[in-house]
């Protein structure tokens, strides 16, 4: 075989003390963790090791001393792949190279992962006599590719959701047109034959499912700039009892007066430092659903108490409640309780009350009452207090 290198160094290469200091000191200074064991016993206790380089050391946090005579399992831990160990042994009861990827556990009991490929020694007379392993981490591949699975699964949820979205809101957007539609071409071509009273609740309904709509379309916008990560709180001084008054009236407009309401107010101040658009979202989403869960003519209470550091909204009805196993769920986007039969729905408002809370440091938490109907708990932090 032809080769560039001088016959001088050629010979000098070849001699076997040289090659066994050259492979020594490739051994002994590699950027890869390189570890010797025994080749027996393949079954527990395991091979013992007989050596490690300084590169080992580093990786795992044990000193030679450490782990000299013991096996390669102390590396293991509760979430080593055990199936992945069970392939490792069976290349090594047949004698075979193997390549894996294993999670395993330093000294200080932290976690990283490696890529061990593992090759069979064999003496002059071909008798297996030794393991070497040499061992590389891969803690930043593995890290980089959960996250790009997260990403990807990120990815696949978002697509359902637009698709649920798209499906959702042409479907809650068409109901109200058609409703708004067949009042004017009522008024259109009946008005004139009838009472005041008449034309005008044809005039009321066109109001509210216009008002539905602009509501639903406000939600939409909400949520996307939560999303987005463009929302932010800015509190004011305002006063509670007056704030909520306002929001039982809308209500009451809204829902066509059917409901009977009660405000509460236990508070021991006047005035409180909460962002209102914020709180207002919150309160309305809640009230809506009360109302929309609840039978004509029940009653629906608003009530308001001081709690540490902050303010409790309490809203209780006498409607459907939910079902136990939806509870976790009720703040998932386009989630609808099990329960709420063909009561129409976007599944929209806990959802955007949820994201309100989370900007604000709040809670909200749903107790079916004993008598029958919900109680929704929001509590809220003060980020200042008079």
């Amino acid at each position: 075989m032809k080769t560039d290198l001088p016959d001088a160094l050629l010979q000098t290469l070849q001699d076997p003390d040289t090659q066994c200091n050259l492979l020594q000191s490739v051994v002994l200074h590699a950027n890869d963790s390189i570890v010797i064991t025994n080749a027996e016993p393949i079954d527990a206790p395991g091979p013992q090791i007989v050596f490690v380089n300084e590169a080992f050391c580093r990786m795992t946090g044990y000193r030679p001393d450490e782990v000299i005579g013991k096996t390669p399992r102390i590396l293991q831990g509760p979430k080593t792949d055990r199936a992945a160990l069970n392939r490792l042994k069976d290349s090594l009861r047949r004698w075979q190279p193997a390549l894996v990827e294993l999670l395993n556990y330093r000294k200080d009991g932290s976690e990283f992962w490696v890529e061990i490929s593992l090759v069979p020694v064999a003496n002059a007379d071909g008798w297996y006599t030794h393991w070497i392993a040499i061992q590389r981490e891969t803690s930043d591949r593995k890290r980089l590719e959960t996250e790009l699975l997260k990403t990807l699964q990120k990815e696949r949820e978002l697509s359902e959701l637009r698709s649920h979205f798209v499906t959702m809101t042409s479907h809650e957007f068409r109901t109200p047109l058609t409703a708004i539609l067949t009042a004017a071409e009522m008024l259109e071509y009946y008005g004139r034959h009838w009472t005041e009273d008449d034309r005008l609740e044809q005039l009321r309904l066109i109001q509210v499912t216009v008002h539905r709509m602009t509501q639903m379309l406000d939600d939409i916008l909400l949520l996307d700039r939560a999303d987005a990560r463009d929302l932010q709180p800015a509190p004011v001084w305002f006063d509670p009892e007056a704030f909520c008054e306002a929001l039982v009236s809308e209500c009451q407009t809204t829902s066509g007066r059917s409901h009977r309401w009660e405000l509460i107010n236990h508070l021991t101040q006047r005035k409180v430092y909460l962002d209102q658009a914020l709180l207002r979202q919150v309160l309305l989403n809640v009230l809506s659903n009360a109302v929309k869960y609840s039978p004509a003519h029940s009653q629906i209470t608003l009530e308001m108490r001081d709690r540490p550091g902050g303010i409790q909204f309490s809203i209780r009805d006498e409607g459907i409640g939910l079902n136990p196993q939806d509870q976790s769920r009720l703040c998932d986007l386009f989630y609808r309780g099990s329960n709420v039969g063909a009561i129409p729905g976007t599944g929209l408002g806990l959802a955007i009350a949820k994201r309100c809370l989370d900007l604000c440091g709040g809670e909200i938490s749903f107790e079916n009452l004993p008598e029958g109907g919900l109680q929704v708990a929001i509590a809220l932090p003060f980020h200042k207090t008079l």
